[in-house]
């Protein structure tokens, strides 16, 4: 059996040599086969020359997608696969030795379309210390087994025939992030069978750059906007409208109670103005449709 661990990159060298590292390092059984596909979406190729170091422990294909954004990237690893599953992983992520082998023993136990594993993340030092209080980039976690409603692509396996016999692939005209659960929502529709698997662990690192309000609140904004234009509220007018004036209140009242929640708990305050961000990021989604925008790309 062939597995296609695939890997999307930008300009982050150091991170993407120490996670074909860790891909080098899987514990699989021998009758399992695991080949890495790394889309470098810089034009310019500036990845090759860690893919051909780690390409001596590992067998990896390596082409570059130069229309720039994290939907191509994907798309283009997506049609690179010939394996009988896919995995997805980040660039900027660390695979524990079991990690590959704890996706697919889950996925044989209950026979699912596509398994999803938690991502942990490690925080670069020197970030404000209401950063790990308020656990910012800690990430909601199942039991093994749990069926769950959609995912994301920073750790996941997925049935390759299932996803060619329904045709989906990443939208490109996703420019934010979003297009993972896109892709995921469209599997769910298609009736995909997608299960939880607790022990199958990778490793985030956050730098410094993303350990900040502004970058917190921006990335609030834009997650609720590409939010909006996956789930958009029903088509009726007067559910529109129900549907865009609780979202203008829970903007107001965030917004209204950030000041006084910050002299008290500055995470909590933080929360409460990613709130009001999301739910402006929603209403922008369906009042003002289009891009979503994109998050400046932090390197490694």
């Amino acid at each position: 059996m062939q597995v296609d661990v695939c890997v999307a990159t930008y300009k982050r060298p150091r991170l993407l040599a120490s996670l074909l590292h860790s891909l080098s390092m899987q514990k699989l059984p021998d009758t399992t086969e695991m080949r890495v596909i790394v889309v470098d979406n810089d034009a310019d190729g500036s990845a090759r020359h860690i893919v051909t170091e780690a390409g001596t422990n590992l067998r990896i294909d390596y082409a570059v997608e130069p229309t720039r954004g994290i939907a191509p990237a994907r798309a283009r690893c997506l049609g690179l696969v010939q394996g009988e599953f896919f995995a997805f992983i980040d660039d900027d992520e660390h695979a524990t030795p079991d990690w590959l082998g704890e996706l697919l023993a889950t996925q044989a136990r209950f026979q699912a379309d596509a398994v999803f594993g938690p991502v942990l993340p490690v925080l670069e030092p020197g970030g404000p210390r209401w950063i790990p209080q308020g656990r910012f980039f800690d990430r909601p976690r199942h039991p093994t087994g749990k069926q769950v409603p959609c995912g994301g692509a920073g750790n996941v396996l997925v049935r390759t025939t299932f996803v060619r016999h329904h045709g989906i692939e990443f939208d490109r005209a996703i420019t934010g992030p979003g297009e993972d659960t896109d892709f995921f929502a469209r599997l769910s529709s298609a009736g995909a069978l997608m299960i939880w698997c607790d022990s199958a662990v990778v490793l985030e690192s956050v730098p410094i750059e993303r350990q900040s309000l502004r970058w917190l609140v921006q990335r609030a904004y834009v997650s609720g906007k590409a939010y909006a234009g996956i789930y958009p509220p029903a088509r009726r007018l007067p559910d529109r409208l129900l549907w865009v004036s609780k979202r203008t209140i829970l903007a107001a009242v965030a917004c209204l109670a950030t000041p006084v929640v910050l002299l008290f708990r500055q995470d909590v305050g933080v929360r409460s103005l990613q709130k009001a961000a999301a739910n402006l990021g929603q209403l922008a989604g369906v009042l003002a449709p289009g891009p979503s925008g994109a998050l400046p790309r932090v390197r490694g």
